[in-house]
């Protein structure tokens, strides 16, 4: 076996000579396993070796199952792939210096917030607990707050970094200003792409990000529900998924807003008690009316005029009437605004 440092690499260089195996005559082909296989593909590569980075995965597929799993077999299979595909095998090269740091930017933000989570989790199962020792919410509340500072650096470092090259800044912020996207996303997307010049075709770029429904249809006895494979990177994948929700929201909307601008609402509601603390939910909804730019009407008989007609249990003639009043008002104002 040879070592997976700077000396294994110059023995291996001295094994091809012997071999007169030079880079006129050869191709250095190595399947993608990260940090494991990025030393000895930049080494290679200086040595002006022709290099090839291939996928695992379409490596393992070209391939029966042979049981076996030790590196002399991978290797074997990795020389042959390499022999029988020759012909469509691609030349490595390096990711650029910006996009390198944005994805190891990326990725050790994904650990921080994967334990962000995992904390937050951690903390209000701890909130539950009858006996509680003041250290552990402390640590907990701590470390909390510095995963937080940390991931609002590394977003920080990633916009510095992204306005450090005009073209990427230009792509990333035409990818901002897509409905639903982010910055965030839009690194993601320049990783994966190499900046749009390794994958520009839609199709190929959602495949590879595996959000293509695929069918699983034979004959007339198997007919599946279309489906995606989850395969390629997991944090693009959701990212995607949570900006075409966050689309389809704003699409709603802005379609709802629409629909009733301009029209007057008033809130009916059992569950305004104000000594109960129920009153939150009236707010809610005469918020929620407001954001849709609806006029709201009150009750001009309330002291405080902030909400319309409250009682509790059941409700006596001058509630009642109270409530007929603010109906009337309602009813009144929404024929003004028709004429208007």
């Amino acid at each position: 076996a040879i070592p997976n440092d700077p000396k294994g690499f110059e023995m291996l260089l001295l094994w091809l000579k012997d071999h007169h195996i030079n880079k006129k005559n050869s191709r250095i082909c190595m399947e993608a396993t990260g940090v494991y296989s990025q030393a000895i593909a930049y080494y290679f590569l200086f040595q002006d070796f022709p290099v090839s980075v291939e996928p695992p995965l379409k490596v393992k597929r070209a391939f029966d199952p042979v049981g076996h799993k030790t590196d002399p077999v991978d290797s074997k299979q990795i020389a042959e792939y390499a022999y029988r595909f020759q012909d469509e095998l691609t030349s490595w090269k390096p990711r650029d210096e910006i996009l390198e740091k944005i994805r190891q930017l990326l990725s050790v933000r994904e650990q921080f917030t994967k334990q962000k989570v995992a904390l937050d989790n951690s903390i209000q199962a701890y909130s539950k607990q009858r006996v509680q020792v003041a250290l552990i919410k402390k640590a907990h509340q701590e470390t909390l707050n510095q995963l937080k500072k940390q991931i609002a650096r590394i977003d920080k470092e990633l916009a510095n970094l992204i306005k450090q090259d005009p073209e990427i800044f230009q792509r990333a912020n035409n990818l901002d200003s897509i409905p639903g996207y982010g910055m965030l996303l839009a690194a993601h997307l320049l990783v994966i792409t190499e900046n749009f010049t390794k994958i520009q075709n839609s199709k190929r770029l959602a495949a590879f990000i595996g959000i293509v429904p695929y069918q699983h249809q034979s004959g007339t006895s198997v007919s599946k529900r279309a489906k995606i494979r989850h395969f390629g990177p997991r944090p693009s994948r959701k990212l995607l998924r949570l900006a075409a929700q966050l689309k389809q929201v704003f699409d709603d909307f802005v379609s709802i807003r629409k629909k009733m601008e301009n029209k007057v609402g008033a809130v009916f509601t059992t569950s305004g008690d104000v000594t109960g603390g129920k009153e939150t939910t009236m707010f809610s909804i005469i918020q929620a009316l407001m954001i849709y730019g609806m006029i709201i009407v009150g009750d001009p008989m309330a002291a405080t005029g902030h909400y319309g007609v409250s009682c509790m249990g059941k409700p006596d003639e001058k509630t009642m009437e109270r409530g007929r009043l603010l109906g009337k008002r309602v009813a009144e104002l929404a024929l003004k605004v028709v004429k208007d």
